[in-house]
Order: structure tokens, then C-alpha cells, then sequence
């Protein structure tokens, strides 16, 4: 073989290995997925309060928060990277939170959490916990500066001298609530009818007095996050005022619905927060309709603490039903029975038959044509009441408005 061939091998040798070495480069560390929790002021003066966080080459992402007085890391979100990047934190007051990110590549690669017992960003809660409970129908901390006020005495209601019901009669219900809250924050919806402002009050169990908590036009919202403190009742009730001014009675048994946020409730659970308080914003004037909204609700008017009258006339309000079941009881002891069952439209009246002396409650329920049927309601006393206390005169004439007249044992209509 001529010398000169030698080096020509050996250098195409060399070429090969170089080649090889340029394809496969060892994993660059900038291919990685890498995050973290943007800063946050050192006090906010909001127990809810915004956080976000960034990244690169990720597919996903975990934030966790710690409250220092605790001292355990707890997953708060896991979001895609499609998925906002900003969520809302509720926090107690006076407890310091650090908060820590860390991201997913596509094939499920975890960046490593940051070094260090505070995380990416840390902020202290100086809010006060007399500003509890608040209400939002938007994203805080700009809309969260509502506090609770002291309600005013209502005045006494005064015996009417006539039976009068007016068909402009503003309406408001809160949608019930069920069962123990395992969480702070939990939203208040209502349904309106001819309102032009709607007030709900609540009252904490440990306490004896109505609060006012939220004074709004429908227009404005009518779904509302409330945050109670753990091992606390709260009851609510609410009324609407007419474009007049005049307000709707508020309910016979002071609360319309209540619920208890269970003692080990806490502050932040897998992102509830967020959730809900992102639902809120997004659900605009009227409740979220994959859920409350799309519930059979219903409820009997308000009347007059007396009637005059041994017959009066009886209206109920449903929404989302097709069936309507009204029920009554003579006397705080009696039992309930079924006066009227019957197909329903929004608004419907029946004119009730009554004994001089007697106090009559009332109460309903609705149901749709999806096997979905509306709760009693929680008060033992139900939507409404009256006594019947007719004075020794001569013969009354009948209201025109009495059209449906039930007498005796009740025809159930089905």
C-alpha cells in the first residue's frame, strides 16, 4: 500500500469520529422545563389576592403554597400549559405564604423544586378579620372592598286593613344551600323577579344580629362568593325593592337557607379557590347555568301578618320547573298537607279557604320534566304565614283576583 494513504485514512477516521461526536450532543440544560412564581408584595391587604407564575419548555405545572405557621408544601393548581397562568390565593389573616412552581416537559419530565424553605415568593396577610365576610362578582383584590354593616332595625309590620296583593311586587330567593362547608369560600346565587335592587343579609350563629352583606342591581350580578370562618353557621335571607323603593317583606322564619363551614375547613384545597372565584367572574348577571341556574326552584309570596278575610288569595313564584307542589299546616303543631299540585308556569295563585283564628303556614317545591325536584324548604315554618282574624261585620265581598277556589278537603290537581 503507497505510504501516502495512511494519513488520508487516518484523517477521514478522524472526520467519522467528529461527525458522530456533532450529531449526538449531550441534553442541554436550556432544553429542560423550567418555571416560577412571579414576586409578590411583602403585605397585601386582601385575603384574596392574585398569583401567576411563568415558564419555558413546559407542558404543565404545579404550584404549591405554605402557610409558615404550618410548615407543609400543598398542592395548589396543576394546570397545562394552555391554561391561564394567574389564579387566586385566599388566605387567613396575619399568616405569611410562600408559593414555589415547578413544570412537565411532554414526556413527563419534572423540573426540580427551587431550593430553599420559602419557595419562589413569599406575602404576608395584613388584611383584618373583622373585614370577613366580603362578596365579589369579579376577580379580586380590586372589587373585594365590601364589608359587612350593621343592619338596621326593620320596622314592625302593622295589621292591614284589606287583603291587597300587587302584581308589581318585586321578588327575591337565595338558591338554597346544602350540607357542611369543607371550605372557606362558597358562592351565593339569587333569583329576581321585577327587582330593582336586591339586598342579602346574613348572621353569623355565634352572633344575634343581621348584617347587611351585598346591595346590588340584578343588572350587576346575582351570583356572589362568600368567605366564613371555620366552625361557624351562617344563615342568610334577602329582599328585593320594587322600582318604587318599596321592599319585599323579608321571610317569615328570618333566614331562608344556612350552612356551616366545617371546623377543619381550610383555606385553599386543590385550587378550589381559583375555580370558583374565576366561575364567578365568568357567570355574569345570572347564576352559572351548569348549575344552580338550571335548578327547579320556587317559593310563596310573602303575606300580610293578618288577613281580614276567612278566604285570600295565595301566589307562588317557580323558575326552571314544570310541576309546582303546595303545601300548608294550620297551626305551629299541625302537620303539612298537600294542598295543590299542578303543571306551573313562572307566576301561579290559588285562593285558600281559612277558619277565623287559625294561623296557616305555607310552603312548595318544584320539579321539571328531568326528574330533578327542588328541596323543602329548611325552616321549619316554610315560605309563608298568616292568621286569619275576621272582625263581626256584615258580609265581605270577594277579591275578583280569587279565581281558583279550594274548599274543604283539597283537590290535588296532578
Amino acid at each position: 500500500m503507497p505510504a501516502f494513504r495512511i494519513p488520508a485514512f487516518l484523517s477521514l477516521v478522524a472526520l467519522l469520529v467528529l461527525g458522530c461526536s456533532l450529531a449526538a450532543p449531550p441534553a442541554s440544560s436550556s432544553e429542560l422545563p423550567v418555571s416560577g412564581v412571579s414576586p409578590l408584595p411583602g403585605n397585601t391587604n386582601s385575603f384574596l389576592f392574585p398569583v401567576s407564575w411563568t415558564g419555558e419548555n413546559a407542558a404543565k405545572f404545579e404550584i404549591q403554597y405554605k402557610d409558615t405557621s404550618i410548615g407543609t408544601w400543598r398542592t395548589w393548581l396543576a394546570r397545562s400549559a394552555e391554561e391561564p397562568n394567574r389564579a387566586t390565593f385566599l388566605g387567613l389573616p396575619g399568616r405569611k405564604y410562600c408559593f414555589r412552581s415547578r413544570a412537565f416537559d411532554g414526556e413527563g419530565k419534572a423540573e426540580e423544586w427551587p431550593a430553599g424553605d420559602e419557595g419562589d415568593a413569599q406575602t404576608l396577610v395584613s388584611a383584618r378579620l373583622d373585614s370577613l365576610p366580603m362578596a365579589s362578582k369579579e376577580p379580586p383584590p380590586t372589587s373585594l372592598q365590601e364589608t359587612p354593616v350593621v343592619a338596621q332595625p326593620q320596622p314592625q309590620l302593622q295589621p292591614q286593613p284589606a287583603v291587597t296583593f300587587s302584581q308589581a311586587s318585586a321578588l327575591c330567593k337565595i338558591i338554597p344551600l346544602t350540607g357542611s362547608k369543607r371550605h372557606m369560600l362558597f358562592m351565593i346565587s339569587v333569583i329576581t323577579d321585577r327587582a330593582s335592587i336586591f339586598e342579602i343579609q346574613y348572621r353569623d350563629g355565634k352572633e344575634n344580629r343581621w348584617r347587611t352583606w351585598l346591595r346590588r342591581k340584578p343588572e350587576e350580578g346575582t351570583t356572589a362568593i362568600f368567605i366564613g370562618l371555620p366552625g361557624h353557621t351562617y344563615y342568610f335571607r334577602s329582599r328585593a325593592y320594587d322600582l318604587t323603593g318599596s321592599p319585599q317583606q323579608w321571610p317569615v322564619n328570618e333566614w331562608e337557607t344556612f350552612t356551616e363551614v366545617a371546623q377543619n375547613a381550610l383555606p385553599n384545597q386543590e385550587g378550589q379557590v381559583a375555580q370558583i372565584v374565576e366561575e364567578t367572574a365568568s357567570s355574569g348577571a345570572s347564576p352559572r347555568e351548569a348549575s344552580v341556574g338550571a335548578s327547579p326552584v320556587s317559593w310563596v309570596e310573602a303575606l300580610p301578618e293578618k288577613v281580614p278575610s276567612w278566604l285570600f288569595l295565595v301566589k307562588w313564584v317557580t323558575r326552571n320547573a314544570d310541576r309546582i307542589e303546595v303545601q300548608y299546616r294550620d297551626g305551629e303543631k299541625g302537620a303539612w298537607k298537600t294542598w295543590v299540585v299542578q303543571k306551573t308556569a313562572n307566576l301561579g295563585s290559588a285562593a285558600f279557604s281559612g277558619l277565623n283564628g287559625h294561623t296557616y303556614y305555607f310552603r312548595s317545591r318544584a320539579s321539571d320534566g328531568r326528574g330533578n325536584r327542588e328541596l323543602w324548604p329548611e325552616n321549619r315554618d316554610g315560605h309563608a304565614k298568616t292568621t286569619v282574624e275576621v272582625q263581626p261585620v256584615a258580609q265581605q265581598p270577594v277579591s275578583s283576583e280569587l279565581s281558583t277556589v279550594h274548599f274543604g278537603p283539597v283537590p290535588v290537581r296532578r
